[in-house]
């Protein structure tokens, strides 16, 4: 799932092409293993790739039967992932603007019960073009500064990356990325301090700077 995400970003022609089977094939595997989070991640690509080659409907069902999952596997981020998807679904759909803004005012609801900030976000930057598309741009302005200021200093999207990565890893090296593993903290030092990291030449744990000093050789 951690790989599929990963291309879903980064190679989406290729995800177009080959990711509905490997998606299916792991809806079938998470069933046979009883494991609602793990649907639910499979249920939130399948719906990514409806809706990124416009099948708005099935997208549509995707999100909620991913959101449905979500809440049984307790998991409130990835409830919040799926119920920002079904907004994003709901307003390049056919729904009128009414309907898709009283979902985005439901959505800034669910953000605040289960505590996930960026949903919030999300929500409130789909009013801002809802308002704007009525021509009331001092609305949508508002609904915009509101949006930036919950995600300014906001670490959900190198958690969702890091999380990424990790299940990509752990097909790679059967290793997890944890919390004090050194990648995470050079993806921090990107993000909060990008002229610091400008001047990174190389990352080494303290054995690898050992090995460096000794050899000359940067490896791990």
């Amino acid at each position: 799932i951690g790989r599929l995400g990963i291309t879903a970003l980064d190679d989406p022609r290729r995800f177009h092409r080959d990711g509905r089977d490997e998606v299916e094939l792991a809806i079938a595997t998470f069933e046979r293993l009883g494991d609602p989070l793990g649907l639910a991640k499979a249920w939130h690509l399948l719906a990514h790739l409806e809706w990124t080659r416009g099948r708005l409907t099935q997208a549509q069902a995707a999100t909620m039967r991913a959101m449905a999952l979500a809440r049984e596997a307790r998991d409130p981020y990835w409830e919040a992932n799926a119920i920002g998807l079904h907004c994003l679904v709901l307003y390049w759909g056919p729904l009128p603007l009414t309907k898709v803004e009283k979902r985005s005012r439901e959505a800034l609801g669910d953000a605040e019960r289960i505590g996930v900030p960026s949903l919030a976000a999300t929500a409130l930057r789909i009013r801002a073009r809802v308002a704007a598309q009525r021509e009331r741009l001092d609305e949508a302005r508002r609904h915009l500064e509101a949006a930036s200021a919950i995600t300014e200093g906001q670490s959900e999207s190198l958690i969702q990356g890091t999380h990424c990565i990790s299940h990509a890893l752990i097909e790679l090296v059967a290793n997890p990325a944890l919390t004090g593993f050194q990648a995470p903290k050079v993806l921090w030092l990107a993000d909060e301090e990008p002229d610091a990291y400008a001047r990174v030449a190389s990352v080494l744990l303290p054995k690898d700077y050992v090995r460096f000093m000794l050899t000359g050789e940067r490896a791990t």
